[in-house]
Parts: structure tokens; C-alpha cells; sequence
């Protein structure tokens, strides 16, 4: 029997072999085609969570960048509800007596209502997009997640978005006891009649800053004291935390952090560069006015060529502080216009790259996070 099966295999032992290779591949190309299949349907899978994720995110910036302009509106008039610059003028208008000390009083008040404007929109901001961002990654991570636990609710996110109008209702007022204290000491001694050149209206923006940085109360360097109320900052310190909790922590870390510090800083300091530029097209015109006063009057000069070459130097036109006040204080006005410095200012700051990529980088954080 075995010597027949033997015979039998020699005498097709090609056909076996072949048939063994045929089986085998076939075999092993189900295998492969599994493979490949499960392969493409990962692919696919994953470019659908990419493309969900980042409709997602785009979502959000939408949202950041319109809410930051709503936000935006109410803040300046708080801000102008607290610095109350307007009643000055009236009674300087009014023809008072003391008009010196008016006068002395409007030129703190205007610097100081500025300046609250930059720093205070550059919190609101950047705060604004740390929350939705961060809340946004947590919603996106939790969506195939059925559990209570996880959950988080409109009331959680509610009240989570709440934060920015304590800032602007709570913090804001002490942020307004800050610069107001930092600007009357850089400004006391500055009088009404000293002019100034763009590089003195510089120095004294540079010296604010730098007064309040040295501060302990700097906002830079304690944002969670302006935009966190006492009672959740409480919970940092308590074991066992629910999901609201953790965002509240998170957002707590994230507001302290070294990369925030400086990116609130950044903000503050191309603020008050675009004030600088607002500022020098005043006093070109005022250069103008008086290029075309000497040309009215000439003086005699063996030099044609210094009319007709002419360069503007603008650290070298001067203006008395006192025409300076009114302008300052005009850039923070009732009236919101489409080309007025906090309008216009706002624009430029909520698409700064540097707040996008801040924005992105906690997105994808808190989204991935397991």
C-alpha cells in the first residue's frame, strides 16, 4: 500500500508541487489582500477623523475670531465707563478755572485709558483662545464617548466660557488700578508744555511697560488672578477632580506658563507699535504743515537742491504734550468706526500667527490627549 502511494507521488509529484505553490499563493495573496484592505480602511478612517477634526477646529477659529470681536466691543466700553475722561472735557469746555490741574488729570487718564485698551484686549484674546480650544479638544476626544462620566454639558461649557465675561465685569477693574498707578508715575512729571518727539511718545509707552512688568501684579505674569474666579481657583488644591475641574486646572497651567507669559507680552508690544504708527501719521502732518509754512516763507539759502530734496525725519518734528493728550484720548472713543484704534487693532490681533498656532498646538493637545 505504501509502495503504491509512493509510486503514485513520484510519478506526480510535479503536479503536487505545483498545486502546494498554487494553494500557497493563494493563500498568502487572501492574506495579503486582507492586509491591504484593512490597511485602506484604517487610511480612510483616519482621513475621515482628520478631516472631521480639522472641520472641527476650523469651527472654533470661526467662532474665537467672532466672539473676540463681540467681546471686544463691550470691553472698550467698560474701559470707558471706568476711565471717565469724557467729564474732564466737558469741563474744560465749560470754561473752569482750574484748567492746569484738568488738564494734568486728562493727560493721565487718556495714556491710562490706552494703555488698559492694549493689554486688556491682548488678555481677552489670547485667554478666549486658550478656553475654546481647549474645551473644543476636550468635546472632540469625548464624542465616542457615551459615558456620564465624560460628559461635558452646555452648562459645563456655559459656564467654562463665562470666564471671559468675569475678566471683563471683575478683572478689569483691577488691571485699571495697575495702569492707572504705573502711568501717573511715568507721566506726573512730564509737563503740559514739553514737546515731544515720536521717540519720547515711545520711551514713555516702553517705561509703562516696563513699570508694570516689574510689578508683581504684572497681568503677564499673573493672568489666572484676572480671569479665574477665587472660587474655582479653590479647586486646584482639592484630590479627585470631575472633568470640569480638570478643564479648570488645565486652563490654569496653561495661563502661567512661560509660553503665554511671552506671547501675551508679544501682543502688547505690536499693540502699542501700531499705536506708534498711529500716532507718527500725526505727526506728519503736522511736518507737513510746517514744510509748507517755511515754504510760504523762505529763507534765503545758496542750496536749492535742500527744498526740492526734502527728507521727512520724524524724530525731529515736536509737539507739546498738551496737543498730544487729545489725540490719545480720541483713540479710544464711543463711536466704534471701522478705522478706529481698537476696531482696527482687534482685527490685526486675533489673526496674529503666533495666536493661531498657540491656538492649534492646544487643540491637537488636548483632542489626542489619552
Amino acid at each position: 500500500m505504501f509502495t503504491r502511494f509512493k509510486n503514485f507521488f513520484s510519478r506526480h509529484r510535479n503536479k503536487f508541487i505545483t498545486g502546494g505553490i498554487l494553494v500557497g499563493g493563494v493563500v498568502l495573496f487572501s492574506k495579503y489582500a486582507q492586509k491591504v484592505k484593512e490597511w485602506q480602511e484604517k487610511e480612510a478612517k483616519e482621513f475621515l477623523e482628520r478631516a472631521r477634526k480639522q472641520q472641527h477646529y476650523d469651527s472654533i477659529e470661526k467662532t474665537c475670531n467672532l466672539t473676540a470681536m463681540t467681546l471686544a466691543s463691550t470691553l472698550k466700553e467698560v474701559i470707558i465707563k471706568l476711565i471717565k475722561s469724557e467729564e474732564l472735557i466737558q469741563k474744560l469746555q465749560s470754561g473752569v478755572k482750574n484748567r492746569v490741574e484738568l488738564w494734568e488729570e486728562l493727560k493721565i487718564l487718556a495714556f491710562s485709558k490706552l494703555v488698559i485698551l492694549l493689554y486688556a484686549q491682548a488678555i481677552l484674546t489670547v485667554t478666549l483662545r486658550i478656553q475654546l480650544n481647549l474645551i473644543g479638544g476636550y468635546m472632540f476626544r469625548y464624542t465616542t464617548d457615551d459615558s456620564e462620566e465624560n460628559k461635558i454639558t452646555s452648562n459645563m461649557q456655559e459656564k467654562y466660557l463665562g470666564l471671559c465675561q468675569f475678566f471683563i465685569e471683575e478683572g478689569i477693574h483691577k488691571l485699571c488700578d495697575v495702569i492707572k498707578e504705573k502711568v501717573k508715575v511715568v507721566l506726573e512729571k512730564k509737563s503740559l508744555k514739553e514737546k515731544l518727539s515720536l521717540k519720547d511718545i515711545e520711551q514713555i509707552f516702553w517705561a509703562v511697560q516696563t513699570s508694570i512688568s516689574n510689578d508683581d501684579r504684572d497681568p503677564c505674569k499673573s493672568l489666572p488672578d484676572y480671569v479665574l474666579p477665587n472660587d474655582l481657583r479653590r479647586i486646584l488644591y482639592v484630590p479627585d477632580l470631575s472633568v470640569f475641574d480638570n478643564i479648570i486646572v488645565e486652563t490654569h497651567d496653561i495661563l502661567e506658563s512661560e509660553e503665554i507669559i511671552h506671547l501675551i507680552k508679544s501682543c502688547i508690544s505690536h499693540g502699542f507699535c501700531y499705536v506708534t504708527d498711529k500716532i507718527s501719521q500725526y505727526y506728519k502732518e503736522n511736518d507737513s504743515l510746517k514744510q509748507k509754512t517755511d515754504f510760504a516763507n523762505p529763507v534765503p539759502t545758496t542750496s536749492s537742491s535742500l527744498d526740492a530734496n526734502y527728507v521727512l525725519n520724524l524724530n525731529a518734528v515736536t509737539i507739546p504734550m498738551a496737543k498730544i493728550i487729545p489725540l490719545v484720548n480720541g483713540f479710544v472713543q464711543n463711536q466704534t468706526k471701522k478705522d478706529d484704534v481698537p476696531h482696527a487693532w482687534i482685527q490685526q490681533l486675533i489673526l496674529m500667527d503666533s495666536l493661531k498656532v498657540m491656538g492649534a498646538n492646544i487643540y491637537e493637545t488636548f483632542s489626542s490627549k489619552k
